[in-house]
């Protein structure tokens, strides 16, 4: 029973994790459009776009590893 429990919150957290994900992709290719459309020359924006991209993919990642690493062990 107590196992069960266990595999219904994993099932759980990994399908709120998919729609998390397609969620912040959704919005982060909102940004990337406005971004690359409106920022009329600022190099500001470009350095924030690559800094909000990379750690955004680094999040994911140390996110996606936390959801697979718990099965490996």
């Amino acid at each position: 029973m107590a196992f069960q429990i266990i595999t219904l919150a994993a099932r759980h957290f990994q399908i709120m994790f998919v729609v998390f994900c397609l969620i912040f992709l959704i919005m982060s290719a909102i940004l990337h459009y406005h971004w690359r459309r409106y920022r009329s020359g600022n190099n500001g924006v470009a350095v924030a776009e690559v800094i909000y991209f990379t750690v955004s993919a680094l999040l994911l990642i140390l996110t996606f590893s936390t959801l697979i690493l718990p099965d490996q062990l």
